[in-house]
């Protein structure tokens, strides 16, 4: 049976999330049918061997594309990247309804590239700040200061370093307790795309070992796994995960997805691609499918996440599905996320 949303769910987080754009009250549409529950329960039960789709969704409940009632009945997995610190009402409300009306699976995700980046900007910001400070002390000699600056920038980087190291088990930590606590089906963790200390493989692995350990029967999702696996035996942390794949924003090529799939050919891997990029029409460049309708031939990357291939692809992730929301299909939102899921079925 047809699995798209027939009818759009207004209802209490529409209200909500119009209030929050301060705008004038709207006629609310109740809706015309059921959700086909046991349909969806089933075809959502065997996630692990086939295709699936695979929702980032930013800004949760904050606007109307956030909420997770109003998403394709047949969106397989949603990853909340935000927004999920405190659950309110609305929040709980939401979640139970599409995890049990839809059968989806909700995660929450933890960022460490936006972390990362965190404490490089603070790296930065406290050594220019102390090089001012040396340079401006006119009793010292230009030696003296060159070693001031020295010793400053070691302990600098000491200091946030060591405080780098806990905040990573620290996150690790919370945000498993937030699943738990509030009923969602797993986490996913964003790695950077580049490690550097305190950021890790090493530091990362003992993480991972923790969050593996204690995850229960959570999924785990990982974004730009780490490391290679094509030669290793020895069982690691990061095998643990249910799905893989790479993210990075305006990523134009097939091969990123290829080269680090490679490495990890025991797990399933996604191809990705964003919403809220501005060059989605551009496609990737290093593909073979041609599209006489697309610009240079190429499929835009939406779509042409569907067509890269590999012996570990499993499907596709989106970033940003709340952009796509305002993109009807007659009354129907999400026209773009719809026809992706539609052609992953049909492949």
């Amino acid at each position: 049976s047809d699995l798209y949303t027939k009818k759009i769910i207004f209802g209490i987080s529409l209200l909500t999330a119009t209030a929050c754009y301060k705008v004038e009250p709207i006629d609310v549409i109740a809706p015309q049918r059921e959700i086909d529950t046991q349909t969806l329960t089933q075809y959502k039960s065997n996630l692990q061997n086939r295709n699936i789709t695979m929702g980032m969704m930013y800004n949760w409940t904050n606007e109307v594309g956030s909420f997770l009632m109003n998403v394709p009945d047949s969106l397989d997995v949603v990853v909340l990247k935000d927004n999920y610190n405190n659950i309110s009402e609305v929040q709980k409300n939401d979640l139970q309804a599409v995890q049990q009306k839809k059968a989806t699976k909700v995660l929450v995700g933890l960022n460490y590239a936006a972390i990362s980046k965190e404490y490089e900007t603070q790296k930065e910001k406290q050594l220019a700040e102390k090089q001012k400070e040396i340079e401006a002390n006119t009793n010292l000699s230009s030696s003296e200061r060159a070693q001031e600056l020295n010793k400053a920038t070691l302990e600098i980087i000491a200091t946030l370093s060591t405080a780098a190291k806990e905040n990573i088990t620290k996150q690790a930590e919370n945000i498993l307790q937030i699943a738990k606590n509030n009923g969602f089906d797993g986490i996913s963790i964003e790695f950077p795309l580049i490690l550097n200390d305190p950021f890790s493989e090493e530091n990362f692995n003992t993480m991972l070992s923790q969050v593996v350990n204690n995850k229960g029967n959570l999924l785990l999702v990982i974004e730009n796994p780490y490391g290679d696996r094509t030669s290793s035996t020895e069982k690691q942390p990061i095998d643990a995960a249910n799905w893989m794949l790479y993210y990075k924003k305006n990523n134009e090529l097939y091969k990123s997805f290829t080269d680090l799939a490679a490495k990890f050919p025991n797990n399933n891997f996604l191809s990705s691609t964003d919403f809220s990029e501005e060059t989605l029409q551009d496609g990737f460049s290093d593909s073979k499918n041609f599209n006489p309708d697309g610009k240079n031939g190429k499929y835009p990357r939406t779509i042409g996440t569907i067509y890269w291939t590999a012996s570990n692809k499993k499907g596709v992730a989106l970033y940003h599905i709340e952009k796509d929301y305002f993109n009807f299909s007659g009354k129907y939102p999400y026209k773009n996320l719809r026809s992706i899921i539609h052609k992953l079925q049909s492949k």
